[in-house]
């Protein structure tokens, strides 16, 4: 399936940076920030993930702390932001301090699935981050682009509207020559944090959001 090896490219991408988590003091008012030794509490366990996507045998297959890089296989890099979660290009210079990413399939590559969660110095910058990056996505939405692999043509995505409510993002993309194959990214902002998240199979709904829902629904609330 044309799909999967698109995914695949992403997913295993290499990147440039790699950075370690420093504490960051607490806010004077709202909940206390996030650190880097939080995020793996943050991230949904796989049977979630399994729950959510109407799946049952989806896995973790890579766990990074690194930013993606699809930048040779999406060349539009003003979409960037929305065709893929945590991605080198779009993240740089934004101040983030710590990122942590899982994606997870299906045997059959038939449901896949990337949550992140990446931290930044303050929730000021965090929602600056999120402004910014809201102006790329709004001016992807109703256009088709192309993936590529080795510089050729590979496959036609058509991305919907882009939502935008309450400090987060959604979008679905519909794989042009497949039957029905789809993702929907969802990108939110609460307190120093970014969740960005990819879902993909068989006729999405709103798997992506509902992922992000329940990390949100982890951070401090005090």
């Amino acid at each position: 399936m044309a799909c999967t090896l698109a995914l695949a490219c992403a997913v295993l991408a290499d990147c440039v940076r790699v950075t370690g988590g420093v504490a960051l003091p607490a806010d004077r008012d709202g909940p206390r920030p996030v650190t880097a030794a939080m995020l793996p509490e943050l991230l949904l366990d796989a049977s979630t993930v399994n729950d959510i996507m109407g799946a049952h045998g989806m896995r973790v297959k890579d766990s990074r702390s690194r930013m993606f890089d699809s930048g040779r296989q999406f060349p539009d890099h003003d979409c960037l932001a929305a065709w893929m979660p945590i991605e080198k290009m779009v993240y740089t210079d934004m101040d983030w301090t710590a990122t942590l990413a899982q994606t997870l399939t299906q045997n059959s590559q038939d449901h896949v699935a990337i949550q992140a969660a990446t931290v930044f110095a303050d929730r000021r910058v965090a929602q600056s981050f999120f402004d910014m990056t809201a102006q790329h996505w709004k001016s992807c939405g109703e256009r088709t682009f192309a993936t590529t692999k080795d510089g050729y043509p590979e496959s036609a995505w058509t991305f919907d509207t882009v939502a935008d409510v309450d400090s987060t993002l959604w979008m679905t993309q519909h794989q042009d020559d497949s039957p029905g194959w789809s993702c929907q990214r969802a990108l939110r902002v609460t307190n120093n944090v970014a969740i960005d998240v990819l879902a993909c199979k068989l006729y999405v709904s709103d798997e992506a959001v509902t992922i992000a829902n329940g990390i949100d629904a982890r951070l401090p609330s005090v």
